[in-house]
Order: C-alpha cells, then structure tokens, then sequence
C-alpha cells in the first residue's frame, strides 16, 4: 500500500510540474545583407536609459548570422503550471541593401520659380547603408526601412533645396547688358534661368543631399535630376514647345547655311585650283615649244657647222688639179651615186 501511495505521488508531482509550457529558445536567422543588434530587454532602468546613443548601439552589434533568444519563465496564475517563457533580449535587424526611388510623373517634385511658375522635376537616387553606419541609422531613424527613410526623410530635404534653388531663378535667363545687372546667390555666381541652370541645380542637390545624410548614416550612391521641367500650365508649356521647334528650326537652318556655305567655299578653292593648274599648264606647254625651238635651232647650226668642217677637209686635201675625166651631166653613174651633175 506504502508502494502504491509512493507512486501516485510521484505521478502527481509529474504531473502537475510537466503540464507548464515547454522552454523551446526562438532562433533569428541574418541575412548578409542585414546587421544585427541584440538590445536587452530586462536589467536595471539607470542602464536602459544609457542606451539611447551610437556608441552603445554599436557595442551591441554582432557578427553572427544565427542568434538564439534565451528566455525565462514568468508566472501567469497561481498553479505550478500557470507560467510562459518570455525573451530576456530583443534583436533589431538593419536591411543595408541599396534602395532606389524614382520621383517622376505623378510622384515629381513641384517648386515655383522666381517669376511664379510653376513646375515639376523628376528625381532619380539611389542609396545604401555601409556596415560602420548601421549603429548610426538606428540611431537616427529606429526600425525604420531604408526605402521609407528615402521617401520620406530624403525626399523633404530634396524639396526644400530645389524649392530654394529654383525660387532663385527665373524660368529663362533675364536679359541684362552685362554681367552685373544679372542676379547672384550667395557665393556671387551669376544664376542663369532655371532651364539653362538646371545642370547646376542638380549638382548642389546631390552634394548637400549626400552630404547630410551622410551624417545620419545613409549613403547617396546615385542622386540626380532627370527628364526636363514639366509647368503645370498647359499653355506654357505648349508656348516653349512652340519656341523650342521654332529654335530647332532656326538652327538646322543655320547649320544648312554653314554646310552650303562650306561647299561653295570648297567649290571655290577647287576652282581656283583647276585655274592655277591651267595656267600652270599653259607655261609648261610654252616652255616646251621653246625648248623644241631651241634644239631645231641647235641642230641646223651643228649641220651648218658640219658642212663647213666638211668642205674645209675638202679644201685641205684637193690639189689643184682638175678631174681628168668629167662625166656627162645624165650619166647613170651620177644618178646612182646619188649625183646630180650641175647644169652648164
């Protein structure tokens, strides 16, 4: 009997201890993209209000892509098994992967210019956190996504430049004799119309943008302003459509002009070159018949002057003395010599 009651004990005791909850410790995979901070839960109040800062944040970061949430039993009534186990640390994961946001169409910033137009620009970025920036962007923006950081944090600081840069400006560049009438900001650059500035606009968007939020722990990789200025007023835009054909016109035109130009020039110069060659022509063609001139010249004296050298050894060698024998003046002989006996 002593038996038995021993181990109905010890089943109840079984019992009642194994009908409470059973420990399992939740496992957080990290991805290579994220960096892990695993922040306590519990512990003395003086130390949670210290964790509030960058540095403390980063003392908290870990390298571990698998991280094991350890746990302790709470009491939830008053039976041996009234309790639950419940996380003693919290881990916030930072997504650092980059995130590009297209501001175009609907989604475009609109501004107003100096002359009170107004009209919407698109805005292209891309940004990314670094990991020695993680702690830093906790800091400053908590469990919030870095998509919805540039959408929102971004993009305000992004109006708020181009709102200041194209208030500044005109819609074109105003007219002014000299470079003194014309408007300047504050570092005294001359400030072109916001058509012909908005190269320059873009280029102080991305660098006060990057530089800022650089400081909160986000990288701008890629920032720029993209298409043209697009007025809510239809009649303005139609009336700069209409200038800008007119101008294309009036260019291609004066590039037509330029080319016919270039051709007349070149036909000119071809001209004159096929002149002067013809002339040059001309003097070599008289040189020629001059020098032809001079060697007919040349050898009628050099047969002159053979003749005479000719008759002169005749002179030499004759003797005085007649021939014996004359032949008469048809003699075949004569013709076949090649003679022709003087006539009488």
């Amino acid at each position: 009997m002593n038996r038995c009651c021993s181990y109905l004990i010890a089943l109840s005791i079984f019992f009642v201890l194994g009908c409470g909850p059973m420990r399992v410790d939740p496992i957080i995979e990290i991805d290579t993209s994220e960096t892990a901070f695993v922040v306590p839960l519990e512990g003395d109040s003086a130390d949670q209000g210290k964790f509030d800062s960058v540095a403390l944040y980063e003392e908290k970061k870990i390298a571990a892509k698998r991280i094991v949430i350890p746990q302790r039993r709470r009491k939830t009534g008053r039976m041996p098994w009234s309790y639950e186990w419940i996380p003693t640390v919290r881990v916030i994961r930072v997504n650092r992967a980059p995130k590009t946001a297209h501001w175009t169409d609907t989604n475009a910033i609109c501004v107003e210019s100096k002359d009170s137009i107004n009209f919407c620009v698109g805005v292209d970025i891309t940004a990314e956190i670094a990991e020695e920036d993680a702690s830093t962007f906790l800091f400053n923006y908590g469990e919030k996504d870095l998509g919805k950081a540039i959408g929102t944090n971004v993009r305000s600081f992004a109006v708020g430049i181009l709102s200041r840069e194209f208030g500044n400006r005109n819609i074109d560049t105003e007219e002014a004799s000299d470079h003194e009438a014309a408007p300047t900001d504050a570092s005294g650059r001359i400030l072109l119309g916001c058509k012909e500035d908005k190269a320059r606009v873009s280029q102080i968007l991305v660098e006060e943008t990057r530089a800022h939020f650089a400081e909160k722990g986000i990288t701008i990789t890629n920032m720029g302003l993209t298409g043209g200025l697009e007025f809510k007023d239809e009649s303005i835009q139609e009336a700069i459509n209409r200038t800008f054909v007119a101008v294309q016109a009036a260019e291609t035109a004066e590039a037509d002009l330029e080319v016919a130009t270039n051709e007349a020039r070149a036909a000119t110069e071809r001209a004159k070159g096929e002149a002067d060659a013809a002339k040059e022509f001309a003097r070599a063609a008289e040189a020629r018949k001059s020098q032809a001139r001079l060697s007919i010249e040349t050898a009628q004296v050099d047969i002159q002057r053979m003749e005479a050298e000719a008759r002169l050894k005749m002179a030499e060698k004759w003797d005085g003395k007649l021939p014996a024998t004359i032949m008469p003046a048809d003699s075949p002989m004569l013709t076949t010599m090649g003679l022709t006996a003087a006539t009488p």
